[in-house]
């Protein structure tokens, strides 16, 4: 017994300064989880393996991956009252938010960076097609045209349910294809036809659009 409890002893003594190492583990954990299941969001992959003819799926453990979410707040409400309970002195607060934001900061701008660059590029491209659209439009039939262009848009967002609809009904006649599966043939059908629709583009001729930069032309 005093062997047990001089091997335990580490673990039962105040933190103080040290650092613990165990909830760095704890820690990774739980981002490697959260993460594994924002990726299971996106392809519904649920990695399955057997063992000795036994098939062990690891679906359940996916599925609980927002769980972890609430296992990184706690971590976080234990670690910054942990300085409270070892009765020393508080840490000052300009200091904590200034630790805090030097942690945060890097990571958030470096988020930042990427999502600013894919809005720059989807928004030229969306104002490129719609003032491609509307190029051979008059003064006078521009507001009518504006306003089926933007009817069009809502019908082809439907048009594209129904169309990802019939599919994976199709794929469902399957009797081999498991409903995971039937939901990967559909995505993959209905991104090559996503590719396919983006070959319009190759009817453009050079000129369209140069009425709109006649007057520059003129001067």
């Amino acid at each position: 017994m005093e062997k047990l409890s001089l091997r335990w002893r580490p673990y039962q003594e105040p933190p103080g300064d040290k650092h613990l190492d165990v909830l760095d583990g704890f820690r990774a954990i739980c981002v490697l989880l959260v993460g594994w299941y924002h990726i299971w969001q996106q392809g519904w992959l649920s990695p399955s393996f057997e063992i000795a003819g036994q098939r062990i799926s690891l679906d359940f453990l996916l599925r609980s991956g927002y769980l972890w979410v609430d296992g990184l707040l706690l971590l976080s409400g234990f670690l910054l009252y942990l300085p409270y309970t070892q009765g020393g002195k508080a840490p000052a607060i300009l200091s904590f938010y200034r630790r805090r934001l030097a942690r945060i900061l890097p990571s958030y701008l470096l988020c930042i960076l990427p999502l600013f660059v894919l809005g720059m590029a989807m928004s030229t491209q969306f104002t490129a097609m719609n003032t491609i659209t509307l190029a051979d439009l008059t003064d006078d039939n521009a507001s009518s045209g504006n306003s089926l262009l933007a009817v069009t848009q809502q019908l082809s967002i439907s048009l594209g349910v129904a169309i990802s609809a019939a599919v994976l009904r199709f794929y469902e006649g399957f009797d081999n294809a498991s409903t995971v599966q039937q939901f990967h043939y559909t995505f993959i059908t209905m991104g090559v036809i996503t590719i396919i629709s983006a070959l319009m583009f190759m009817l453009l001729r050079a000129k369209d659009g140069r009425n709109l930069i006649s007057e520059r032309h003129k001067r």
